[in-house]
């Protein structure tokens, strides 16, 4: 995927996200083969959403989707961003829009917008790692979803060998 007359210096980086997206397919499409809860983060506005095998993969039944603003979990600056999922169930808590209007945030400050940099270091990198909050509220939707699931096999364990 991607534009077909890209500079070369960008081919490469092309070629390596899409085996990246390739791989992210398969993963996806074993975890829902085996009911294993799984949950996949992208920017909202991330092209990869709309690619024909991931719309797919978001009609099945066992998807849900969370569209966030990370300032709503204690970011400096928006971020909008994407979750799909599989066997989670609905992840209606992570789905927090700022509601601020312009570039002010819900808080009433101004975003961080992520171009230039501080301390020599890009801001694009600093809005890297998840905010605390957020990755704390999507780990706690993964392991419910697990305990779900152990509950659910060990239900139909004491099914069969009752």
């Amino acid at each position: 995927y991607g534009f077909p007359n890209i500079h070369p210096d960008t081919r490469s980086a092309v070629r390596y996200g899409n085996l990246t997206l390739a791989i992210c397919r398969r993963l996806i499409r074993a975890c829902i083969h085996h009911s294993i809860p799984c949950v996949l983060e992208n920017p909202g506005s991330s092209w990869m959403f709309f690619e024909p095998p991931f719309a797919k993969l978001a009609a099945l039944p066992s998807a849900s989707v969370a569209v966030l603003d990370f300032c709503r979990f204690g970011a400096l600056w928006r971020k909008r961003t994407k979750l799909l999922g599989w066997h989670v169930g609905p992840m209606d808590g992570l789905s927090l829009f700022c509601g601020g209007t312009g570039h002010i945030c819900h808080t009433g400050k101004p975003h961080v917008t992520l171009q230039g940099q501080k301390a020599k270091t890009p801001w694009i990198k600093i809005a890297e790692p998840y905010p605390n909050k957020f990755a704390q509220a999507a780990a706690t939707y993964l392991v419910h979803a697990a305990d779900r699931l152990e509950l659910s096999v060990l239900g139909s364990l004491a099914n069969v060998s009752g």
